[in-house]
């Protein structure tokens, strides 16, 4: 019998696009020549639009192309087969934008057995060596190697299906996208230096991945796979050919071009889906996340979406301001310039430490008026907490140190800090378990009070006044009542810098009452150990002095 030649050519020029399904208008040309070695193949070409399997973003949509390796599924009296041939291996060509990117193509032909006469056929595309016809598996690992070049998506899920219609001698058709895609393009609208993105996970409350069943309208839902975790949730790992790598983070606005990521995940709508991003600094090694909940969110069956994330992330250079030594009257480094990145355990007094003589006015508050006399602070740290109020914030505040706060200081990455409820709450609290020594939050200052029928103590003229406890560690539940200090470390001896992510120190507004203690005052120290405790401590240390909420 004689048998025709079918080939499908395929045109890349189209845009997918966030908000609806690509609009593409098939190849009207007739009679493509023949192409060499395709005796006995039946000819089809293609329309333009049929999906891509690698991809790039383009500020307003996926554009797709052909890769190597790339493969369509042809219906035929209800069998299913696969292309025998292509050319897209002839016609590849490097990413103009991304020299290192995977080659591809705007067209390819593709190349049949058999003869065929009907008026359509079912074209459906599986993904890359996916075998099978029938199923599609969106993968819960993905990898993207380089910003912007969604390669990995023919490998993770990517899917589609069409209608070929007979042109002449030819067939043509376009093909519909049938997985969700979701491109990512993170940025911090406060300066950030060193910091990459590792990996985006998204996590969902119904299976996002998997394995469901595929036909001629594309992937069917109703095979959804029951909801677990381990297909709940997709990473997607960025630029892991190298140890501690990963794709950048812009500043001040989105830069897909610097960062852009595309997810491949099933379609559906979703009650929620959190989307959990991993940064580093391989400067400190700092490790840690930043989540996003999206709620009540539809993913269309060949759409993208641009996720433009701003990462938050909270830089607390300023309060690098406010290090003092205990109640001086200006900051430690005031009207002294120093690097704009300053380098965790490092010295850096010769730069011009505080001294008593130098007449900055940075050396500590000397007042001491002897043992048990109560001595406040009346220059930088007089709206500070005192003793008491400390006592109310570590015993009664349910103090929490907190690894997984990401935040900025002096150019690097850390994380660590200690929340602690607001004084307002801590009053309500003891007011509610019957505490009617507590008029008002004023009376805070004056005595603290260990039960709802202790007569309190000052604790400003004790000559010890210090404790240390344990405290759990993670995130509050209601963080609107609680406030967060960040483990700015210290200068511990003059001019080193220590401690940053792993101890915080902050002033109070008093000065030790013990006995040949005229050196010291009290301050709120806490660490990863995890504790937080009051301790007098040297006034020449630089501290931070912060008022509490």
């Amino acid at each position: 019998m004689k048998t025709n030649a079918l080939s499908l050519l395929a045109l890349a020029g189209a845009s997918f696009l966030m908000t609806a399904c690509a609009s593409e208008e098939a190849n009207t040309k007739q009679g493509p020549a023949q192409k060499p070695g395709t005796d006995g193949l039946t000819a089809f070409v293609v329309g333009s639009g049929i999906t891509r399997t690698t991809a790039d973003y383009d500020g307003s949509g996926l554009n797709f192309y052909w890769t190597e390796g790339d493969h369509l599924w042809l219906k035929n009296n209800g069998t299913l087969v696969q292309d025998t041939k292509s050319d897209i291996d002839e016609l590849l060509t490097p990413n103009p934008t991304i020299p290192t990117a995977v080659k591809r193509t705007a067209t390819a032909k593709f190349y049949y057995e058999g003869d065929y006469y009907a008026p359509t056929y079912h074209v459906r595309y599986t993904g890359k060596e996916n075998p099978v016809s029938d199923k599609v598996t969106i993968k819960a690992q993905q990898t993207q190697t380089l910003p912007n070049d969604a390669a990995h998506i023919s490998e993770d899920g990517d899917c589609g299906t069409a209608t070929a219609t007979k042109s002449g001698i030819e067939y043509t058709f376009t093909l519909d996208h049938k997985a969700a895609y979701l491109t990512f393009m993170p940025y911090n609208a406060n300066n950030i230096l060193g910091v990459i993105i590792t990996q985006i996970k998204v996590t969902a409350d119904q299976a996002i991945a998997g394995e469901f069943n595929f036909n001629d309208n594309g992937i069917d839902l109703t095979s959804r796979p029951t909801a677990s975790a381990a297909n709940q949730s997709i990473t997607l790992a960025l630029n892991t050919t190298a140890v501690n790598t990963g794709f950048p983070i812009p500043n001040g606005a989105a830069d897909y071009t610097k960062n852009g990521a595309t997810m491949v995940l099933a379609p559906g709508t979703y009650s929620t889906l959190t989307v959990e991003y991993t940064l580093r600094e391989n400067n400190t090694g700092a490790i840690g996340t930043i989540t996003k909940t999206y709620n009540n969110l539809t993913l269309t069956a060949g759409k993208n979406r641009s996720v433009k994330t701003d990462l938050q992330i909270m830089d607390y250079s300023p309060w690098f301001n406010n290090i003092y030594m205990w109640d001086a009257v200006n900051s430690y480094w005031n009207n002294i310039t120093l690097p704009d990145e300053l380098e965790n355990n490092l010295n850096y007094s010769s730069y011009g430490i505080p001294t008593a003589s130098d007449g900055t006015n940075r050396w500590h508050n000397t007042t001491y008026y002897g043992y048990q006399q109560v001595v406040n602070a009346s220059n930088s740290c007089k709206d500070l907490p005192n003793i008491n109020e400390l006592f109310y914030y570590v015993r009664n505040g349910d103090p929490h140190w907190d690894r997984n706060i990401l935040w900025t200081y002096k150019g690097h990455l850390y994380t660590g800090g200690l929340w602690l409820k607001k004084q307002a709450i801590i009053f309500s609290d003891l007011q509610a378990a019957g505490y009617s020594q507590l008029a008002s939050q004023a009376d805070m200052k004056e005595k603290y009070y260990m039960s709802s029928t202790d007569a309190g103590k000052d604790l400003r003229t004790m000559p010890g006044g210090y404790a240390t406890y344990t405290c759990p560690t993670g995130t509050p539940t209601n963080t609107s009542n609680y406030f967060f200090l960040p483990a700015l470390g210290q200068f511990y001896s003059p001019g080193f810098f220590s401690m940053v992510g792993y101890t915080g120190c902050y002033w109070s507004s008093n000065g030790s009452a013990g006995a040949y203690a005229a050196a010291l005052a009290y301050h709120l120290i806490f660490s990863a150990s995890p504790n937080v405790g009051i301790q007098p401590t040297e006034r020449t240390r630089g501290n931070i002095a912060h008022r509490f909420e």
